[in-house]
């Protein structure tokens, strides 16, 4: 199969490259635009950029798993949930075959689409919420320990052109509210609460049916030597 044929991703696929790429090519344009200003030709370039990452990527991780799971037979590997928990072990290819079923799963697209959009939302509020704080804080922090800066900064502003005062203005808010908003994303990073991986949470669920399949299984299997047994004692 050719890589090509990778590259025709679903609607669903589609939509969560549109869905990554967009956010992140606004943040990055509003970063690295010239201060008061907005470039959409930068913007284009960024958010192109991005999508042909994703939407490469995910062709080149969906290639690579569909030839694992073509393979007849494959070394064994431990399921993590994390970094020390392991909830499984199983054979690679049927592991790959579990997480080529999540790939093609679009509920579990759309429901990680919308995890991805409700924490940028949440972020948004939040930076909203506490950009004036920041502001000030920011303002304080500059006349008490700075105050030599602080005193440069308001003659700048007297002898600067209005334009460029209100650009350099929202210059800095733009900054701020961009760091305020990271701050609780590093934040939610140490303490462990970012927004749900619908992808990880479906490929455990699969494991742990999988596991439950393979449980029942071996009961069954152990059951039915033990009746063969009883059944050759018996006719002795």
């Amino acid at each position: 199969m050719t890589f090509f044929r990778y590259l025709r991703l679903r609607a669903a696929q589609q939509m969560l490259c549109f869905s990554y790429s967009m956010p992140v090519a606004i943040l990055l344009t509003t970063v690295f635009s010239p201060p008061g200003t907005w470039s959409v030709p930068c913007f284009f370039v960024w958010f192109m950029t991005l999508m042909v990452l994703t939407w490469g990527g995910l062709a080149l991780y969906t290639r690579d798993n569909d030839r694992v799971c073509l393979l007849a037979d494959s070394r064994m590997i431990a399921v993590r949930n994390g970094k020390s928990d392991i909830v499984a072990r199983m054979k690679l290819h049927e592991k790959a075959r579990l997480v080529r079923e999540v790939l093609l799963d679009d509920d579990v697209i759309r429901r990680q689409r919308q995890e991805w959009w409700r924490g940028i939302s949440r972020y948004l509020t939040l930076s909203f919420r506490y950009l004036p704080a920041m502001v000030l804080m920011t303002a304080f922090l500059v006349s008490w320990l700075e105050p030599e800066t602080g005193v440069k900064i308001v003659e700048k502003l007297r002898t600067c052109p209005p334009e460029s005062i209100v650009r350099w203005t929202a210059g800095g808010l733009a900054s701020m509210y961009i760091i305020t908003g990271l701050a609780f994303v590093m934040c939610d990073v140490a303490m462990d609460r970012l927004p749900v991986n619908c992808f990880r949470e479906a490929f455990l669920a699969k494991v742990a049916a999988y596991q439950q399949r393979d449980d029942d299984t071996s009961f069954s299997g152990t059951d039915a030597a033990d009746e063969r047994a009883e059944y050759r004692e018996g006719g002795k």
